[in-house]
């Protein structure tokens, strides 16, 4: 049956960078540990992130529900600033009347990937806190974009797959990720690159939705913690959730993306 709130991924142990290679040859996920970060983990909180890049002017999804569904567009784009980002997440974990996710876009939303240094002209310190292993770096022309993210407690992003492998970052709070191979796209009924199933962890609507089933059993499931690399194959579904305690965090200081 399907592994609900049972962790079934593998995981690599400073792994080095052969040993990873070797590993990304399976195209199965793997949570590596005990590798540096950056001093991102100590000096990404919010209030330090707030004086940093806190004038920055984003786009954020903002919900009344902690499902967000990208099929059918329960959220609405908000323009705000990073300070009032975060003090809303930390709002929302009291209130819980509103769910914000926040994905950073690039310079020209429209044509560029995201880049950390991309808020360089408001702290070159934010860009410099965050590295990506050595180990785990991809040639720079197969390096596609590095992605600030953070998002209220409890939120369930869609369930979607991207084309390039990514690096997924952990570093505040905890979240767990349910990982489906792309050999389940039919039973997932996916538009474009998402799934309109949503509570994958819960219950979803069989009724409608009969064939996830089949998706479930075959599905992988992480829990990250600060420090922790989730590492997805090009292609896997992934959905993921927010997990107490934390009022806020981002969902991977940087998503790191590349084509495998």
């Amino acid at each position: 049956g399907p592994l609900f709130g049972r962790e079934n991924v593998e995981k690599l142990f400073q792994p080095s960078e052969t040993e990873f290679k070797d590993f990304v040859k399976r195209q199965v996920p793997c949570v590596i540990q005990g590798l540096d970060l950056g001093e991102c983990l100590q000096t990404w909180t919010p209030e330090a992130l707030k004086k940093q890049i806190g004038a920055r002017e984003v786009s954020v999804h903002v919900s009344k529900h902690p499902l967000l569904d990208f099929v059918r567009k329960n959220f609405e784009y908000k323009l705000m600033t990073i300070q009032q980002l975060i003090s809303r997440i930390c709002d929302s974990r009291r209130t819980n009347k509103e769910w914000l996710y926040f994905r950073a876009l690039g310079r020209n939303h429209r044509k560029d990937p995201a880049f950390l240094s991309d808020f360089s002209d408001f702290s070159p310190e934010f860009q410099k806190a965050f590295q990506l292993p050595d180990p785990l770096m991809p040639p720079p022309s197969h390096l596609f974009s590095s992605v600030f993210r953070a998002s209220s407690h409890n939120l369930q992003l869609w369930c979607h797959y991207d084309v390039p492998a990514n690096f997924l970052c952990q570093i505040r709070g905890r979240k767990r990720v349910l990982m489906t191979p792309p050999s389940e796209a039919f039973n997932l009924y996916v538009s474009d690159s998402s799934s309109p199933v949503l509570n994958l962890w819960g219950r979803p609507d069989f009724d409608r939705f009969p064939f996830t089933w089949h998706s479930l059993r075959k599905s992988t499931e992480a829990y990250l913690e600060p420090g922790d690399v989730l590492y997805i194959p090009p292609f896997w579904f992934h959905t993921a959730q927010t997990l107490p305690p934390c009022n806020w965090r981002p969902r991977g200081a940087a998503e790191v993306i590349h084509a495998a």
